[in-house]
């Protein structure tokens, strides 16, 4: 009987720490998709890259955030998945004003998408 129960707590255990771990395996996956982001927007800022390459690209990274999002919303991580739904709106916001020829603006969300990246591998213990 001892050993059932032992099995089972070893099993509860193992099953919550695996949870843990594709969580935080998920939200950096989500960190490194902003990053990139943030790298496309600061290229376009400084006209290095084509504007149909930073279209594209943004595109990718709002697709797999989002997709990403959703899958960590589905765990008991639901506050961060918002959280991390809101690095799209900065990219968005991003690309919103290099399409309006304000790439000068673009600095802001970067700052901004590397604050929230910095909140959220606090927050999600990404960063261990």
């Amino acid at each position: 009987m001892k050993f059932v129960l032992f099995a089972f707590l070893l099993v509860a255990i193992a099953s919550c720490s695996n949870e843990q771990e594709q969580s935080r395996r998920k939200m950096r996956t989500i960190l490194s998709w902003s990053a990139t982001a943030g790298m496309i927007i600061d290229a376009s800022q400084k006209s290095l890259v084509p504007e149909g390459f930073t279209k594209l690209s943004l595109a990718r990274c709002r697709s797999e955030i989002d997709s990403l999002s959703q899958q960590l919303a589905q765990t008991s991580q639901q506050d961060l998945s918002a959280q991390a739904a809101g690095l799209n709106k900065i990219i968005e916001a991003a690309e919103e004003d290099i399409d309006s020829g304000r790439r000068d603006d673009a600095s802001k969300h970067i700052a901004d998408l590397q604050r929230m990246e910095e909140n959220l591998k606090a927050r999600s213990g990404a960063a261990q």
